[in-house]
């Protein structure tokens, strides 16, 4: 592990169980979040931010411009990919726009660590096989679902 102050990295977590280091934002002071943008960059890790607030997103641009790939509705970011590219595609389906937000984190999550991603969002109370062209959508995932 390296210790950055007081947050710990944990740069072997890959190593260990096939999955990079994720932050958990929500909480963590701009210094924090800066201190570990310089390391990931310096040591260049790959790091996925969860929770990361378009304030505090903000506050680190300023210093760290172009070094993260952020999505304000997911309130994620990720310097490079977390894993390799996974051949299997997945999809991640909300029943109402409601749901965005948090399917989205999701999504980005499954992305970052190299899946290819579906996202289907607000298809309602009935289901996906309920939804007028959702079939073609439904053909290219890679494994089979229905939401009722």
């Amino acid at each position: 592990m390296n210790d950055v102050r007081d947050v710990n990295l944990d740069f072997e977590r890959q190593q260990r169980t096939g999955l990079a280091e994720a932050v958990f934002c929500e909480g963590k002071s701009t210094e924090q979040l800066r201190t570990i943008c310089d390391t990931i960059v310096a040591e260049e890790k790959s790091m996925l931010f969860t929770r990361l607030s378009q304030d505090q997103y903000n506050a680190l641009g300023q210093s760290h411009a172009g070094v993260l790939d952020y999505d304000a509705v997911s309130r994620t970011a990720f310097h490079r990919h977390g894993g390799s590219a996974n051949r299997l595609p997945l999809a991640v389906v909300t029943g109402g726009s409601s749901d965005v937000p948090v399917a989205r984190e999701a999504a980005r999550t499954l992305e970052f660590y190299g899946y290819d991603v579906l996202e289907v969002h607000d298809v309602g109370v009935a289901g996906l096989s309920e939804e007028p062209g959702c079939s073609s959508r439904r053909g290219s995932c890679g494994r089979g679902f229905a939401l009722r």
